[in-house]
């Protein structure tokens, strides 16, 4: 293969981190179908752009508990993050279908990274004076993904059934959240109660399509890999700002904690990483490849919920016992985190993969000793708290350690 002149890189055909844009490729490349491709696909950089952006709106959700732990706050969080991880979802999958990383699909990424900031900008008052702007934002996000599915039904004839109903159905929940715009609460919220349905059922009723055209097990894998590296990286901000607020001793120790903490959480995930799930939709498998993906919505909840207890245990580093609304969030979110791994390497094991089973009850461990600390930990000071957290977390992660030790003759 050529190289670039005075380069040792090679004049590859992705534009993947590590390669280099060929010269002579066409700035227009029309969508086509890609899942059937052969070979390694690797994650583009506008793709990780797109994510770096993205998370700013998983943060900026996650900050609506930043002010107070209140049941208000928790539902809050929890209703706008199910839509904000699905609109990332949704680009994804279009992406490993039908993406050619042409000059139009980064131009539609830009515009989509741009509705992604405002639905950053809107998560704070998403529920009372910003609604509209947010259903504006939304509506917009998922209408450009069932215009790209709308233009890829005429430039991928051999997907065109499939392709057309995508943009169909969510064209459909695009304009019941466009609408929402104009409807005064609580009918508004009535309305993206209906458009969700639409948009997560339009996938369901095409289950089919996964099987007929599976997805790119190494792209898909990466892609979810990446988002939930930047998510946790995302996550270590709150410490910051914490220690800004709270520099005693204590504050000191509960960050260095929770920086182990979230160590433990990347090494469960990348550690035990598999991309058999999505490897058996080929198989025709699909119920583990379900499992999978939706596992990373409770995970990715949990991550984003932690950082914020985290904070607030910083703020009550100096407290006698850490409040029982801080003390839950924290320790619910890293149950919510391990049980959430639990499932994802179930998924694993339900694939083939044998090597996963134990870590799912590792996990399990770990998420029931979390729920234990949130139940009876009370009138614990926050490092206390966050010391028996850590504790739980790295409980699997020194169980593999070992395992691993024990297969090598270690």
């Amino acid at each position: 293969m050529d190289r670039i002149p005075g380069s040792t890189n090679e004049l590859g055909d992705e534009t993947a981190p590590g390669t280099w844009r060929r010269p002579d490729r066409p700035l227009f490349d029309p969508p086509r179908l890609r899942t059937g491709e052969q070979g390694e696909r690797k994650t583009t950089w506008m793709e990780l752009f797109f994510d770096l952006v993205f998370v700013v709106a998983v943060d900026q959700v996650a900050r609506r508990l930043e002010g107070g732990v209140t049941g208000s706050a928790v539902v809050g969080f929890l209703v706008l993050s199910v839509p904000v991880w699905w609109a990332w979802v949704g680009y994804v999958y279009y992406v490993d279908r039908f993406g050619t990383d042409d000059l139009s699909d980064r131009l539609v990424t830009l515009v989509k990274m741009g509705l992604a900031l405002t639905l950053a900008l809107r998560a704070q008052d998403a529920l009372g004076a910003g609604a509209a702007g947010f259903a504006l934002a939304y509506g917009a996000f998922r209408l450009v993904l069932a215009l790209s599915y709308a233009h890829a039904a005429r430039a991928a004839p051999q997907a065109r059934g499939a392709s057309s109903r995508f943009a169909l159905g969510y064209g459909l929940a695009a304009l019941l959240w466009l609408v929402s715009a104009v409807v005064p609460a609580p009918g508004c919220f009535w309305l993206w109660g209906a458009a969700f349905l639409v948009d997560v059922g339009t996938p369901l009723v095409l289950a089919g399509w996964n099987v007929r055209f599976p997805p790119n097990t190494g792209h898909l894998q990466e892609r979810f890999g990446n988002f939930t590296l930047i998510v946790l990286g995302e996550s270590t901000v709150g410490v910051v700002e914490g220690l800004r607020q709270q520099t005693q001793g204590p504050a000191a120790g509960i960050a260095a904690l929770a920086l182990l903490l979230a160590f433990a959480v990347w090494w469960v995930y990348f550690e035990t990483s598999d991309g058999a799930p999505v490897q058996a939709v080929r198989e025709g498998r699909t119920g583990p490849y379900n499992v999978w993906l939706y596992a990373h919505l409770p995970f990715t909840v949990g991550i984003g919920a932690g950082a914020m207890g985290v904070m607030h245990a910083i703020r009550e580093a100096a407290q006698p016992a850490l409040s029982d609304p801080s003390r839950w969030l924290l320790a619910g979110a890293t149950a919510l985190c391990f049980v959430a791994l639990a499932v994802i390497n179930w998924a694993y094991a339900t694939s083939g993969s044998r090597w996963h089973v134990p870590q799912v009850g590792w996990n399990l461990l770990a998420g029931a000793l979390a729920l234990v600390v949130a139940a009876f930990a009370g009138g614990l000071p926050a490092l206390g708290v966050m010391g028996l957290l850590t504790a739980a977390g790295l409980l699997p992660v020194g169980l593999d350690v070992w395992r691993r030790a024990q297969r090598q003759g270690r």
